[in-house]
Order: C-alpha cells, then structure tokens, then sequence
C-alpha cells in the first residue's frame, strides 16, 4: 500500500471530523466574543470558567472516547449478530456517559469556589460561577453526542457531524443575543446568558444529531436509545465491554485530564499576574484551542484506522498510517502558523470591543502571544496524534503515564521557573508550555513504535 493511498484514508475520514472540531471550537469562539462584547472583566471571570469546565469537558470526553475504538474492532470483527452486538454497546455507553456526566458536573460545581485559595480573585470567581452553573450541567448531553459520534465515525459514516455542528454554531448565536443581551425590555442576563447559551445548544446537538442518523440504513439498527428491559448490566458481553470500557476510558480520560489541568494550572498561573494577563492568555489560548480542533479531528481518524488493523496485526499498516499522520499534522500545523504570525493584532482584536477598558494593555500582552502560540501548535498537533495512535492500538494506560511526565513533572516546572523566577510573565508560561508539549509528543510516539516492533518481533516467531 502506498504512502499517498494511506494520506487520502485518513484524509477521507479526517475532514468532516476536523471540520466539525473546527465548527464546535466556533461555539467557544461566539461565546468568547460576546465575553468581549461585555468587556475584558467578562473575559477575566468567563476565562476561568470556560478551563475549569475543559477540564470537566477533556476528562469526560477521554472516558468515552475510546469506545469508538471498541465499536471499530467490534465492527471489524463481524459477524451474524455484530450489529446486535453495537446496539448493545451503544445503549450502556449511552448510561454511563449519563452517569459520568452528572458526577463531574456535581463534583466540579462545588469545587469551583474553592478557587479562592489558589489566589484567584473572589469578584472574578463570583462572576465566573455564575457561568459555571450553566456550563457544568451541558457536559450531560455534550457526552451523549460523544457516544453517538463514535459509534457512526467507528463505522466510517460521520453522517450530519458537520451539518448539525454548524447549524448549532448559527443557534448558539441566537441565543447568546437573547440570554446575554435580553430583548426588548428585559436586559439580559448578562454573562450568566451565555452558559444558558451553551447549555441549550448542546441539548439540541444531541437530540438533532440523533434524529438524523436513525434515518441512515446502516446506523438505524446500531444507534438505540436505552429504555427498560433493552440493557443487561448483568450478562457476560454487558460485563466485559463496560470492563474494557473502563480498561481503556479510565487511562484516556486521565491522560485527557492530565492535559487540561496543565492547561489550568497554566491559566490560575496567568491568574495571579492581573485581570489583563489572565484575559489576554484566555484570548491567545483560544486560538490554541482552534488549531488543536484540526489535530483532534486527524487523530481520531487515525485511531479509528489503526484500530480497524489492529485485529490482523498489520504492522505495515500500522507504520504507514503513522508516517502519514505525522506529515499530515506538520502540514496542517504550518498553515495555521503561517496565519497566526501574519495577522496577530487583527485575530485577537476580533475579541475586544475598542472602547471597553484595558483594551491596549490586553492587546499588548495577547498580540505576542499568537507568535507563541505558531510555535506550539507543533508540539501540540504531534502529542495529540500519538494519543491517537496509542489510543488505536488499544495502550490508554501507557499514555496517561507518559503525559504525566510531560505536562507534569517537565512542564509545569518549567513554567513555575519561567514566570515567577525569571519573572518573564505570561511568556515564560506558554514556553514552559511548549516545552511540556515537545516532551510529550516525543515520549508518547517513542513508545508506539516500540510496541509496533514488539508486535512484529511476535509475528516473526
């Protein structure tokens, strides 16, 4: 198999994936802008919130992501009953994301407020939580769309992903422009508004997503609701799935969770420099946000691949598809760099209205920023692509470990050292960020390929 067939594989899957991380990351994105829209405090206070529910989003989402893997080799197996089988899965996917989602939105809710001793502001905290109460409760059905997702992506048929995503991007607005800024009259509730936004928007992501694809032939029969009497947590099948669910969520979902509380100790850090810091991180990591959607889209679709040749142990294939989503994610990884160093000033202005305060203080500390940002989308794009790859070949436990040592014991040191004893301010965190990133990505693909010539030692046995 050649190079070039493998790129147009992957790109083939990958697209409306990326384009839909691209559509979802727009909904952060309004969002952000109506903060701007209400001023640089807004900004302050929502950027806080929105990390914190990262957090809470990036740890629950690794909990279910890897049953699309599961529903690949599943599918990949066949079978008479495979389609049983999946509807089966889907259906206690479906109560455990419920159940997942409404302990983290629990557990998170009354954490918030202890942010008050880690030196965060107690007005920007107060008015953060105004939003968090909105946001936290969306993680509930944004995991049921998860759950949906994987199972048609496992099955190599996205269906509406894209559509659905950009008609909520259009719906999110909307609301926003009601909840935020009221109508008539009533005034709005202010940044409180846009959690509502979000919440709501999420909801009918869902159940629209949901509509469409019971209208696909092949989807129909796999993408059952659960209801009374259709779920078995008892029998055999029921049992070993949620055990190699668990097997492989639990390590994803803390490798996932390592991450984002790297990404909010970083953000508490740039809380303790001033309410202009803070806003001009949250602004610049937006952007992050955006290109990280690109190397999540590319790097479930190579792990969805790599899980569809891992029952034949195709180590060939397993190269291949490595080589190229490595140069796949340089590629992409190079345009949004070329943007984010042409027109910095211009992106992070779209943010900020020019007659709210401390517009110039936040522009000055934000517009360096993007030059960094160029910078780490590399190492960020590769590390996210081995989680992938690792996730394929079925070795969650491996990354939770591996990124523990990045983000933690290399990065966060880093940035600790840059900031407050070098004192080079916000910079000095997002180098130590992309330091921690670089160790990652090269830690976690160094370890894929040894497990890839394990399997081909074995072959050869």
């Amino acid at each position: 198999m050649k190079a070039g067939t493998t790129v147009k594989e992957i790109g083939f899957l990958a697209w409306p994936l990326v384009l839909m991380q691209l559509a979802s990351i727009a909904l952060t994105t309004t969002d952000l802008i109506m903060m701007g829209m209400l001023g640089p405090t807004e900004i302050a206070a929502g950027g806080i919130a929105i990390t914190l529910f990262g957090l809470l989003r990036t740890s629950s989402v690794g909990l279910v992501t890897p049953v699309g893997n599961l529903f690949a080799q599943t599918w990949a197996r066949g079978g008479i009953s495979v389609r049983s089988r999946l509807a089966s899965q889907v259906r206690l996917c479906l109560l455990l994301a419920t159940a997942c989602g409404a302990v983290m939105a629990a557990f998170m809710l009354l954490a918030f407020p202890l942010l008050r001793y880690l030196g965060q502001d107690s007005q920007l905290l107060s008015l953060g939580y105004s939003l968090f109460v909105f946001l936290a409760p969306s993680l509930i059905p944004l995991l049921w769309l998860q759950v949906l997702r994987n199972a048609a992506v496992a099955l190599k048929r996205p269906g509406p992903l894209l559509l659905i995503t950009l008609l909520a991007v259009l719906v999110n607005i909307g609301l926003n422009l009601l909840f935020v800024f009221g109508v008539g009259a009533w005034t709005g509730l202010g940044l409180p508004g846009v959690g509502l936004a979000t919440l709501l928007t999420q909801t009918l992501m869902a159940v629209g997503f949901y509509a469409l694809v019971r209208r696909d032939r092949l989807l129909a029969p796999v993408l059952r609701l659960p209801t009374p009497g259709t779920v078995s947590l008892r029998s055999t099948q029921s049992r070993l799935f949620i055990r190699d669910t668990f097997r492989l969520g639990l390590p994803t979902g803390a490798a996932y969770a390592s991450e984002a509380g790297f990404v909010s100790v970083l953000t508490l850090v740039a809380g303790t420099l001033g309410a202009a810091s803070l806003a001009a991180h949250t602004l610049a990591f937006q952007y992050v946000n955006i290109a990280f959607m690109v190397s999540i889209g590319l790097s479930h679709a190579v792990s969805i691949h790599m899980s569809h040749a891992l029952p034949q142990r195709d180590t060939l294939r397993l190269r291949l598809l490595a080589k190229a989503i490595i140069r796949m994610g340089f590629v992409a990884m190079g345009v949004v760099a070329i943007i984010y160093v042409t027109i910095p000033q211009t992106l992070i202005g779209l943010f900020l209205q020019e007659n709210t305060k401390d517009v110039g203080s936040v522009l000055q500390i934000a517009v360096p920023l993007l030059a960094l940002a160029a910078l780490l989308q590399f190492a960020d794009c590769q590390q996210n692509l081995a989680v992938g790859a690792m996730r394929g070949i079925l070795k969650a436990r491996d990354t939770f470990v591996l990124t523990m040592v990045g983000y933690w014991l290399i990065g966060v040191p880093v940035v600790l050292v840059f900031t407050f004893i070098f004192h080079m301010g916000v910079n000095g965190i997002w180098l130590g960020f992309f330091i921690g990133l670089s160790a990652t990505a090269l830690l976690l693909w160094r370890r894929f390929y040894y497990y890839v010539r394990q399997m081909e030692h074995q072959a050869q046995r």
